[in-house]
């Protein structure tokens, strides 16, 4: 992957805030956050079938530049949700959420260094049960708030 390719897929991340913020007001935060974190798995299946079969460089940045793109619904609205909920204790939560981030990004790329690598090795399979794990969050507040 080249340098142009790198920065198409991180361009994709402030892309997906912008059109998450123009999308925020008629929307709302956790439709936004649900359909972010859908974006996500659809991104990390065309990934799966593309690295399983003949790993195409077309096809495996544009993969990524939809799970970046949809990072940028994911991230900005988990910040606006954790912190609209109690705004007494907004600074806290958009800190816990902050470290929660570091951490979790830690712990993993630490894990996929030590694991052995083909290819992509377990990268898709990582970026599978993130996905998974940020829909089901997704859900859980869908189905917790108050309508």
């Amino acid at each position: 992957m080249c340098i142009r390719d790198r920065t198409t897929i991180a361009s994709q991340f402030v892309v997906g805030g912008y059109v998450s913020a123009r999308l925020v007001a008629r929307f709302g935060v956790d439709p936004l956050l649900l359909t972010g974190a859908s974006m996500q798995l659809v991104a990390v299946a065309v990934f799966f079938a593309v690295t399983h079969h003949h790993p195409d460089p077309v096809l495996v940045t544009a993969s990524f530049c939809l799970y970046a793109f949809s990072n940028g619904f994911v991230f900005a609205n988990s910040l606006a949700g954790a912190t609209s909920i109690d705004p007494r204790i907004a600074g806290s939560a958009a800190s816990f959420l902050g470290a929660m981030q570091f951490l979790v990004g830690g712990t993993i790329t630490i894990i996929l260094a030590e694991l052995p690598t083909r290819n992509f090795g377990y990268l898709p399979l990582v970026l599978a049960l993130l996905a998974l794990g940020a829909w089901s969050a997704a859900m859980v507040v869908r189905r917790a708030r108050p309508s």
